[in-house]
């Protein structure tokens, strides 16, 4: 099998393949998640492929083995030139005709593509690999984060107590209660308007804080503004006090 980090050449047609990633399922079958990309003529012969393995196939276990270089600078600097194509693609086999060229991790940049298609199908794994750590140290720290910033906002430094609730809530994306304290403290700053986006945004997780209808209610009366949604809201609270 390829490895994450791995260049390969496609000389027909002119692609550069990177695999960002690669799983392996528990039938012994691959998904490799790759970066594609693609060169012209413009940029002249490939330079250092002779230094590269020949062509290399999954189950090719001694070419493999040697594909473990680091890129040389003229392999670096063609690669970077490269046109980006497809900054994600999961596909179940590597085309035939593939040459190793060189590996390196991926970099943050090559990784965009593969954390959005995460972001969409697997929210656990993907605050993992974005933050570069399991899901119970994400919590452990947004929660810590979200101790710090009641302090400061019980100690009145509500700057501060910001900074920390929204670090708390961009390391977990469902904590809602990080909305629900920003908005408080904009609403004791009489910032009603930046107010009612984070109570929405809260009621986007938790459509049944009750906390942040009735908050939502009073911004948008005190701005009189919005009666129908008013309407709206109180409704849903009068049903959810009803339950």
């Amino acid at each position: 099998m390829f490895k994450k980090g791995d260049v390969l050449v496609l000389q027909d047609g002119g692609f550069i393949y990177k695999i960002i990633e690669v799983d392996e399922w528990e039938d012994n079958s691959f998904c490799y998640h790759i970066l594609i990309k693609q060169f012209s003529n413009e940029l002249g012969e490939i330079p250092d492929l002779s230094k590269s393995s020949a062509n290399c196939q999954e189950g090719d276990e001694n070419n493999q083995e040697n594909n473990n270089q680091s890129p040389t600078t003229a392999q670096k600097e063609f690669y970077d030139n490269c046109k980006i194509l497809l900054y994600h693609a999961p596909v179940a086999n590597i085309d035939e005709g593939a040459t190793f060229y060189f590996n390196e991790l991926p970099s943050s940049e090559e990784k965009i593509g593969f954390l959005t298609y995460l972001e969409m199908t697997d929210k656990k794994r993907y605050l993992e690999e974005k933050f570069g750590k399991t899901i119970d140290e994400i919590i452990h720290e947004a929660n810590e984060l979200f101790k710090k910033g009641n302090s400061a906002m019980d100690d009145g430094d509500f700057s501060l107590a910001i900074v920390h609730f929204t670090e708390a809530f961009e390391m977990l994306p469902t904590f809602y209660e990080c909305l629900d304290n920003k908005a408080l403290i904009l609403m004791d700053l009489n910032r009603f308007e930046e107010a009612i986006d984070l109570w929405e945004q809260s009621l986007q997780i938790n459509d049944k804080n009750t906390l942040a209808i009735r908050k939502l209610i009073f911004c948008l009366k005190e701005l009189e503004c919005d009666e129908d949604r008013v309407t709206e809201l109180e409704t849903t609270l009068q049903n959810l006090e009803e339950e």
